[in-house]
């Protein structure tokens, strides 16, 4: 799992050949994006959460908790990661994180919880933190971005190769 400013979007769009990975990228202006993959998102609990015995959870179990957030995310970016996009709910801030080991503190020491994209966590990765999907929270989005003003033809050839090799199913090796 790894996180990146969320100005890295907007930062592309002055750039002429720029092609860029966007995860649930809020700021989409001046940006062409095509979204390869939509992933669900699940939360993330200390494994001696009072939730981490459920198989599914809803948003309203979660109201009440704090969840974790990163510093340098904008506010529609923070009510995602919060999981109020959709229905503008309320929901209780935990604390201020800076990286991914931070984030994974302070679930293991059931200081708060996340909701992250499910394969940023498979179970096993992580003793002491569980994941659990979660019912009506809106999934991940995996764009394709590039300038809307155009770029070069072997950026948007490759762009296309890409797209059509992420949608492709994969095959056990």
């Amino acid at each position: 799992m790894q996180f990146a400013s969320p100005a890295v979007g907007p930062e592309l769009v002055g750039v002429r050949d720029a092609l860029g990975l966007l995860r649930d990228c809020r700021d989409r202006h001046g940006l062409l994006l095509r979204e390869p993959t939509c992933e669900p998102r699940v939360v993330l609990l200390s494994e001696s959460h009072t939730l981490a015995p459920k198989d599914d959870v809803t948003l309203n179990d979660l109201r009440d908790e704090p969840i974790a957030y990163l510093n340098d995310v904008s506010p529609q970016e923070l009510q995602h990661w919060a999981g109020a996009d959709l229905d503008g709910r309320s929901w209780r801030r935990g604390p201020v994180v800076g990286s991914v080991s931070e984030l994974v503190t302070e679930i293991k020491l059931g200081r708060s919880i996340a909701l992250v994209h499910r394969p940023a966590m498979p179970d096993h990765s992580t003793p002491g933190i569980v994941a659990r999907p979660v019912a009506g929270l809106s999934p991940s989005r995996l764009e394709l971005a590039t300038p809307a003003h155009g770029t070069r033809p072997i950026v948007t050839e490759f762009a296309a190769h890409l797209l059509a090799t992420a949608r492709r199913p994969a095959v056990a090796a």
